[in-house]
């Protein structure tokens, strides 16, 4: 049975009348269905429309129930369609979903309620509605419906929708009123934190077009300045620190500057804001006010009521504007900053801008100061000329300042510098000092200071000892202690890694023992892995060196034994077969893949063995065909193929008819080895 529109109306009103959803949060929600549902019936709307307003109104409601059981109920599917489309899909496009608004024919009945037909928490519905044209009144909502309409009470439906509304047409003319309901919401608590919100909301999509002002990316259109300015000293500071936020983002046009200009004699924070945004729009008419900004140190007296530490930000920001406009004009005046300001952050800020403006003067001015904040600049510029007053800094180890001296050091490159650098590793009690100065040793020439690097690879801190590892890794220096350092290192950490990749770049013998240890040892996969890759480079391939991995892998743990598997193999020790042979019928699936991919790798049988050790391997490899793991299978038929017998051609073509395709291709690639390994006699080719 199909209900009617009397039905699906006893529909909702029953669905709040039962004791399961009877509630006082149900209540309002049916209550709106019932009034929106009239107001569609007033605007000419179909008996199905009203149902769809009368389902989609109560959507408190309908959501309890599954869109089967509303089917069951025997309310109409084009309904549930209806209601579909204006609830489900929010990741399909706006204009998608508009598309398919107007073509169920929903936008006739939408004109001044447009609004009620969406649920209070789904303001993206109502925005998706607006792109049907609420400019148009003769279809649609217009903006004069959307004034007259913010006078209901508020913090109801239809505030919200009208407040939602306002934002989405981007009507300039609401801003005052929504200004004013803000204000009057702060003060009075009027709105609820959810109405607050949609003022917000409203007010941030008129100014950008876009609800999510708080991202950074989202800045206000310039034509909105001189209201976000008027904004910005609103005495309510909910109302201020929002135009703050979306002022420091604005641009600027010049009908405007005169207005930002007379901005920065306000107060601190508008006056900041407003240096923002001369700065960022590069305004070099503004120059001389922000000149005066900078360096009026009666401000700081003449701004009643402001906090000290308000107005030395102001001065900071418009030092930093006037970097940003990059006028060699104001050059004189923020040297005279540097010189005379107490205060760290306005000298750094005048600092910063002379490195902006760049030029000779500027450049010139920072070498004739001894400031830090001068000198990091200096570094940053890469100016040689800086290095004699950074190295007395540096000398002077003030606390603090070693960091930035020996970070400004190693932009210029300032190898000169390195034995100053020693020193302080050497002499001074600050780890972070010690840190810094190891760190810039390493980028500048570990090796000119090995003596100082070595000691730093003793250090009580964790971190300098770490630094240090790094500098030895980077020494190209062929000298004993480097080797017997890194061996310390990897016995002890940290710096393992580091020190391992070196090895493996430039490979000594002498580190072989200290790389072993840590194989055997430590319980870090990556180590285990780069030690072996290490030693695979750097161990001569000896009886002692392959003796002492064969020893290790008769009783290692099952993680080392793989690696030193793959080490016997990568060094193609042929005459540790029978040893790796042995391992073919291992309990562990993977010692027998590693064991038989190492014999895989050695290719032929080394002649020298005696034949009673070659036939064991062939022994153990035949049954090792027939293991059941696949890797095993694989890899053991590669290394038969690679032996070049006779004998095992029935067992690589057997192995043809695998079921596993992985086999089937090594043995393909088994029988190639085989072919060369025949054709050569001697079986010398490795694959």
């Amino acid at each position: 049975m199909t209900l009617d529109l009397d039905g699906v109306r006893r529909l909702v009103v029953d669905l709040d009348a039962t004791r399961e959803w009877r509630s006082r949060v149900c209540e309002p929600y049916v209550e709106h269905a019932l009034r929106v549902e009239a107001r569609v019936a007033e605007a000419g709307g179909s008996d199905e429309l009203r149902m769809v307003a009368l389902l989609h109104g109560g959507i408190w409601l309908t959501m309890k129930r599954r869109r089967s059981s509303l089917r069951n109920l025997g309310v109409p599917r084009r309904v549930l369609d209806l209601v579909d489309i204006l609830v489900h899909d929010r990741d399909k496009p706006v204009g998608e979903h508009a598309r398919q608004i107007r073509e169920a024919g929903l936008e006739i009945v939408y004109r001044a309620e447009v609004a009620d037909l969406a649920a209070g928490w789904q303001l993206d519905r109502l925005r998706v509605l607006v792109e049907l044209d609420l400019t148009d009144p003769a279809r649609c909502l217009g903006p004069a419906d959307v004034l007259r309409r913010l006078s209901v009470p508020v913090d109801s439906f239809d505030w919200w929708y009208s407040v939602a509304a306002a934002g989405r047409l981007r009507l300039a003319t609401a801003v005052p009123h929504l200004a004013g309901l803000l204000r009057q919401s702060a003060e009075e608590r009027t709105t609820s934190w959810y109405g607050a919100g949609v003022l917000k909301g409203a007010l941030a999509e008129i100014f950008t077009g876009s609800t999510r002002y708080h991202y950074d990316d989202v800045k206000p259109d310039a034509s909105f300045t001189p209201v976000l300015l008027q904004l910005a000293e609103d005495r309510v500071p909910v109302v201020r620190d929002f135009a703050l936020r979306l002022l420091h983002k604005a641009s600027v046009e010049i009908e405007h500057v005169a207005m930002l200009r007379r901005a920065l004699g306000a107060d601190a924070e508008v006056a900041a804001a407003a240096a923002v945004v001369l700065g960022r729009g590069r305004i070099r008419e503004a120059v001389p006010d922000l000149i005066t900004v900078v360096t009026d140190h009666a401000s700081e007296a003449g701004r009643a009521g402001t906090d000290f530490w308000r107005v030395a930000r102001l001065r900071s920001v418009a030092a930093y504007a006037l970097g940003n406009i990059g006028d060699p004009a104001a050059v004189d005046a923020l040297v005279l900053v540097m010189e005379q300001e107490s205060r760290l952050d306005v000298r750094r800020a005048a600092a910063e801008a002379l490195g902006r403006i760049g030029g000779p003067r500027a450049i010139a001015a920072l070498l004739r100061q001894d400031h830090i904040e001068a000198l990091r600049v200096l570094g940053r510029l890469r100016v040689p000329e800086a290095v004699p007053g950074l190295l007395r800094l540096l000398q002077a180890q003030p606390a603090s300042r070693v960091d930035s001296c020996a970070k400004a050091l190693t932009r210029i490159g300032a190898r000169e510098a390195v034995g100053a650098l020693a020193t302080v590793v050497t002499t001074s009690d600050d780890p972070l000092d010690r840190l810094a100065a190891i760190r810039a040793i390493t980028r500048l020439d570990p090796d000119v200071a090995l003596d100082a690097v070595l000691i730093a690879a003793r250090d009580p801190d964790r971190r300098v000892r770490r630094q240090a590892a790094v500098a030895l890794a980077r020494c190209r220096s062929r000298d004993p202690r480097v080797i017997a350092a890194m061996a310390t290192v990897l016995a002890t950490g940290p710096g393992q890694r580091q020190v391992l990749r070196a090895l493996t770049g430039r490979p000594d013998p002498r580190a072989a023992p200290a790389v072993f240890q840590l194989l055997r040892h430590t319980p870090d996969p990556v180590h285990r892995r780069l030690a072996a890759h290490a030693l695979s480079v750097i161990t001569p391939l000896t009886d002692g060196m392959t003796g002492r991995i064969e020893a290790e892998l008769r009783k290692a743990r099952e993680p080392v034994h793989h690696h030193l598997a793959w080490l016997l193999g990568e060094l193609g020790a042929r005459h540790a077969a029978p040893a790796l042979a042995r391992q073919l019928t291992h309990r562990s699936e993977r010692i027998r893949s590693g064991a038989a991919a190492a014999l895989a790798r050695m290719g032929p049988p080394d002649p020298t063995l005696p034949r009673r050790d070659t036939d064991r391997v062939t022994r153990r490899l035949a049954v090792a065909v027939s293991d059941p793991s696949p890797h095993v299978r694989a890899k053991a038929l590669l290394a038969l193929g690679s032996r070049g017998r006779t004998e095992d051609l029935p067992r690589l073509r057997a192995g043809l008819d695998d079921p596993h395709p992985a086999v089937r291709a090594a043995t393909a690639q088994a029988l190639r080895r085989y072919g060369h390994a025949v054709r050569d006699g001697s079986g010398t080719a490795r694959h």
